[in-house]
């Protein structure tokens, strides 16, 4: 027998001790033929239990089943004592659940809360839980936001000397903005394609704990009692919360309708701040567009103060007034550049409304996306894209029509850097971006573009030797402007 499945030859011997008188032996050879019996009886049984539940269809066997064996095996005379014995353990199941369910029950019982009460404790103790480990956890997400927001200024500065040798190439900034941020529609396969992967996967482990599991279970009216989660509160005994508190937790997934729903708000502001932007870049210079864009930092935090997103403190105030000073101080060193185009006030003022624009979807996506852990990027930018798409292809088409734009006559070289354009600046970098947002908040994110104000002087001063340079005052004056930027960003976000 070795190697083979046997029962326990101990509790085998006390059972036959138990029924032989005390001055009888048995031989170690007979002793283990009554092993090998009873070990080919449960054999037996077991097989001819899972032969009548798998004709119930069931996936579990249940007492019933096995007595059922039984009668089927021929061994109907101990039905009536099996039937006792079954009906035995049912009173000692339930017995012992309703002492379980009492003990449990007793920290709730002693703390007189009513439900709503305990609901409104255990998101205080959640509260306080996250408070207890924003140290590290909080750390380690501000720091992965703050690399978001840089990378994201370093593609935006850029994509905005892309955006304008594409325009310069005759592009429309209407046909350049739709086909930009229809790419977003590449997200939607992607992502469903990773929800059929994880519900696979999910699957195959579901099976294979089923193919594992060997409990037969017993009937347990304790299973169907309501179960109960212990915590410590502050200032009182341990008190028993019902588990379906526990539900109450925040970081609850979005749905797909959800999602979808918070996308159909945000895209005709994302459309709108994404065609002045890049209408201005038309008419202004890369400077002067990313100076003034980042000047939507003063409009956000005002949204979310007055939306109780955020809390309005002097200390933030003063820093995103200390960028808004370094802004405005680029700006007029910039102001001396005799390149400027032509018409540069309509352009900064279509720039100023991009990032109104800018400061509302970036507010609405933080109110309805709740946070990081709860929102699916992939599936929001997805239906961004498919909205945009599907919503602007008329009026595409009636300019297309007008001889307004003409998308079909466009080369393969600016059609390559659109599309690049469109999946570096806009498919990367705003999924980046709005994961920032949900990482830090819509001002930090916000205020943290502001890096694009000294990169793009940098990139002037690389690239195009811009006038100002030769200016001692102009120079000095963008100098300081630019460390009055990044002075502001830090103060935002420490």
């Amino acid at each position: 027998m070795e190697g083979e499945a046997s029962l326990p030859k101990a509790t085998l011997q006390k059972y036959v001790r138990e029924v032989l008188p005390p001055d009888v032996r048995i031989a170690s050879d007979a002793f283990d033929l009554i092993v090998e019996c009873c070990t080919e009886f449960v054999q037996l049984v077991s097989s001819e239990a899972n032969d009548v539940s798998e004709k119930e269809k069931k996936t579990t066997i249940t007492p019933e089943h096995v007595l059922a064996a039984l009668q089927q095996l021929g061994f109907s005379e101990f039905q009536e004592d099996l039937q006792a014995f079954y009906g035995d353990v049912k009173e000692s199941n339930v017995q012992q659940g309703l002492q379980r369910k009492g003990s449990r029950k007793t920290g709730a019982e002693k703390s007189g809360l009513s439900e709503e009460q305990q609901i409104a404790l255990q998101r205080k103790l959640f509260a306080e839980a996250r408070a207890r480990t924003s140290g590290l956890a909080g750390a380690r997400e501000r720091a992965v936001g703050i690399v978001f927001i840089f990378l994201v200024a370093v593609i935006w500065v850029l994509a905005s000397f892309l955006v304008q040798e594409v325009e310069a190439e005759g592009l429309s900034p209407f046909a350049l903005t739709y086909i930009a941020n229809s790419l977003f529609m590449i997200y939607l396969p992607v992502y469903f394609f990773k929800q059929k992967v994880q519900q696979h996967r999910k699957a195959l482990a579901r099976r294979q704990t089923d193919s594992e599991s060997s409990a037969v279970p017993a009937a347990n009216a304790a299973s169907e009692e309501e179960s109960f989660v212990l915590v410590d509160a502050p200032g009182s005994e341990e008190q028993a919360i019902p588990a379906k508190v526990v539900a109450a937790a925040p970081h609850v997934k979005l749905s797909v309708r959800q999602t979808f729903n918070a996308a159909l708000l945000v895209a005709p502001m994302w459309f709108i701040a994404q065609l002045c932007f890049n209408y201005s870049l038309a008419t202004t210079t890369v400077t002067s567009n990313t100076i003034l864009a980042s000047t939507s930092s003063l409009f956000t935090y005002v949204l979310s103060c007055a939306l109780m997103l955020e809390a309005f403190t002097a200390f933030k105030l003063m820093a995103i007034l200390v960028c808004i000073t370094g802004t405005a101080m680029v700006t007029l060193a910039d102001a001396r550049n005799a390149s400027s185009k032509p018409g540069s006030v309509g352009g900064d003022l279509l720039v100023l409304l991009s990032g109104v624009a800018y400061a509302g979807y970036t507010v609405a996506i933080r109110m309805l996306l709740r946070d990081d852990g709860s929102a699916s990027m992939m599936l929001f930018f997805g239906f961004v894209g498919a909205l945009n798409a599907a919503c602007l292809a008329p009026v595409l088409l009636g300019l297309q029509l007008a001889r307004q734009v003409d998308v079909l006559g466009l080369s393969a070289r600016v059609l390559l850097l659109t599309i690049t354009k469109g999946l570096f600046d806009n498919v990367l970098s705003d999924y980046l971006w709005a994961r920032a947002v949900l990482l830090v908040g819509p001002t930090v994110a916000t205020v943290g573009l502001s890096a694009q104000v000294p990169l793009a002087v940098l990139l002037d001063l690389l690239f195009t030797h811009p006038a100002w340079l030769q200016n001692a005052a102009a120079a000095a004056l963008m100098i300081l402007g630019a460390t009055l930027v990044l002075a502001g960003f830090f103060g935002v976000a420490i």
